[in-house]
């Protein structure tokens, strides 16, 4: 499979600063957002801005270029974690650490219920069948679930492997991505699994790397 032809259309690109400049590039927010628009020549399904090491008014500042950067390309641009700021920016989606979640749907409920009426996706992430079930319960619209292979972003992290993957697919009935070590040749096993697609984290940023 192609990374130049294929169109991730099942695919969520989510971005990471600190891997980014492990490529050895120097690090500016407008440099940055730029590279991060270069995504949508492969059609992800969204970009989720997953940013830890920024301080909320970076990751605000960063949010609005990328967003610049991709609107023409009618890319979705979903938040990491920063559901405060949802009020105040263009986010397509909203995925939530989940711990996160968990707080939020079981202390604000009335907060998932807004984001649901004006059709914002809000997601989480799950390790285990238990917590797969638990977000569905209270209100998730999708999960990612690994780490499914071996990955550079968690590099000593136990893989669940595809059987944990299948598992999860046939106990919930909302979309789940698969995270970890996901690569284009593994995305035939992903479906093959039940799962609606994946995500990629430095599959993406390298192909950036590679095209300046």
């Amino acid at each position: 499979m192609n990374l130049e032809t294929h169109a991730f259309s099942d695919f969520f690109a989510i971005s990471n600063q600190s891997l980014w400049e492990s490529y050895d590039h120097p690090f500016s927010l407008p440099e940055y957002a730029r590279q991060l628009g270069k995504l949508a020549f492969l059609h992800p399904k969204a970009l989720i801005l997953r940013e830890k090491n920024l301080s909320n008014a970076q990751y605000e500042t960063l949010f609005r270029m990328v967003y610049n950067e991709l609107h023409a390309s009618h890319t979705p641009l979903y938040l990491h974690a920063h559901y405060e700021l949802l009020e105040d920016l263009p986010a397509d989606g909203l995925h939530l650490p989940l711990e996160t979640f968990l707080y939020l749907a079981e202390n604000r409920a009335d907060f998932l219920e807004s984001c649901h009426k004006k059709d914002l996706p809000v997601g989480t992430s799950i390790h285990s069948i238990t917590d797969a079930k638990r977000v569905e319960t209270l209100g998730a619209d999708y999960c990612f679930a690994g780490t499914i292979w071996e990955s550079q972003c968690k590099p000593g992290k136990a893989a669940a492997g595809l059987s944990f993957l299948s598992e999860v697919c046939e106990t919930v009935k909302i979309p789940v991505y698969a995270i970890g070590g996901v690569t284009p040749q593994k995305h035939d096993a992903i479906l093959s699994a039940g799962a609606a697609g994946g995500c990629m984290m430095s599959g993406f940023l390298q192909k950036l790397y590679e095209k300046p």
